[in-house]
């Protein structure tokens, strides 16, 4: 029979140890797309504003755990989680050859992306909503696959043979990119917006704090749909 320690010692083995490697692909994944995202801020300053000088294409380094890219209207923030996950044992994944054959490669890092309005923190409009656009999952091996609306939900799932490089991680947050471009800024219906306060009008007077967002009633297709692998 094996003691308690004998049963700590081989979590620790079988968990922390592989968690912790995880979290080092993973912070080395987000430090490339720190890099990625610089390179894509000087080619768009270079091919983009220089058309117009309006438009604005900048890159912000937040800590060690967040980015943002600003282009435009819009603002990208790839935020890092802290913890490791795993998956729910529903999920299809564990029905990969991939991971039957060690299951530690399902303990995943996650990349979150979200989408702003670049007023909204010019305005510190601290009541406007932004969005996930896609979700990056990293496992010990760096292979990864991404969660999140359209080509990003289906162009990258293979998790058994994808693995990540600087190449990728540019389609990657271009995808992303080109999803906040195309996601329209729409006026909510008037029913939604015919009532406020007078604090809500004072605010607005001050600094615009009325809420806005690009879309009401937005779920992502993950929220609706298990997705496959």
């Amino acid at each position: 029979m094996t003691t308690t320690r004998e049963q700590i010692f081989d979590l620790f083995k079988t968990r922390s140890f592989v968690k912790q490697d995880v979290f080092d692909r993973t912070r080395e994944v987000f430090e490339e797309i720190k890099i990625v995202l610089q390179d894509i801020t000087a080619t768009y300053k270079s091919e983009v504003c220089t058309l117009d000088e309006r438009v604005s294409v900048e890159y912000e380094s937040e800590g060690e755990y967040e980015a943002r890219i600003k282009f435009g209207g819009d603002v990208l923030i790839f935020h890092m989680h802290t913890n490791i996950f795993s998956f729910d044992k529903s999920s299809s994944i564990w029905n990969t050859s991939y991971v039957k054959k060690d299951d530690t490669r399902a303990y995943c890092g996650i990349i979150n992306v979200y989408n702003f309005l670049s007023d909204s923190f010019k305005y510190n409009r601290e009541n406007d909503l932004g969005y996930l656009v896609s979700r990056l999952f990293v496992n010990k091996e760096k292979h990864f696959f991404v969660e999140g609306k359209d080509e990003m939900n289906t162009r990258f799932r293979d998790f058994v043979h994808g693995e990540l490089n600087k190449k990728v991680l540019t389609e990657i947050v271009e995808s992303a990119i080109l999803y906040a471009i195309k996601f329209e800024l729409y006026t909510p219906q008037f029913s939604q917006v015919q009532l406020t306060s007078v604090n809500q009008m004072q605010a607005l007077s001050q600094n615009q704090k009325m809420r806005t967002a690009k879309r009401l009633g937005f779920r992502m297709s993950f929220e609706k749909d298990q997705d496959k692998f």
